[in-house]
């Protein structure tokens, strides 16, 4: 083989290993994971009530798979709650929107096995989003995908109304 044919090949194999180290490194370290600003960014108030506490990334990942289990990947989260714990924000990043669709129908489908403490209300649209209505704990519960974040509402009855309209104006895809 020539010397011109041998360099050729070289700088052939050089660039595809330098396209593979790339794309390695794009995917895992440097694309920005979708969701994962938008899943620590909370309201300060939901239905008149305070955010009195929230934890929000790893920790608050780790309190979600705590509930839910480790089935499938979070990229960020954040758990808030509001006046003396009349409400409860559960905030979930995913990878994706098909991965928050996945997530939403895989709890739909738990929640339907009825092995937990929540009573099914059915499903409603508001707003452009399917929400899950539940009974449970003394508080009404609302779950809804939206983009790539599934949102988990837990609130006084009372104040249900209110505090699920300004939640889903607060994290409607910008």
């Amino acid at each position: 083989m020539s010397s011109k044919k041998r360099l050729l090949s070289y700088v052939f194999f050089v660039t595809g290993i330098s396209l593979l180290i790339g794309v390695v490194l794009y995917y895992f370290y440097i694309r920005p994971t979708t969701g994962t600003d938008q899943a620590e960014s909370i309201p300060r108030t939901i239905a008149g009530l305070a955010l009195a506490q929230v934890i929000t990334g790893q920790e608050a990942v780790d309190a979600i798979h705590q509930l839910h289990g480790k089935d499938f990947p979070l990229t960020n989260g954040a758990v808030a709650s509001y006046g003396a714990q009349n409400a409860t924000l559960w905030v979930s990043g995913t990878g994706g929107e098909s991965d928050a669709a996945a997530l939403t129908e895989m709890m739909k489908v738990r929640i339907a096995e009825g092995r937990s403490p929540f009573v099914d209300q059915g499903s409603f649209n508001l707003d452009g989003f399917t929400i899950y209505a539940l009974d449970g704990l003394g508080q009404a519960h609302y779950y809804w995908q939206s983009g790539s974040l599934v949102l988990w509402l837990t609130v006084d009855q009372e104040l249900a109304s209110s505090a699920l309209q300004e939640t889903i104006h607060f994290y409607r895809p910008k």
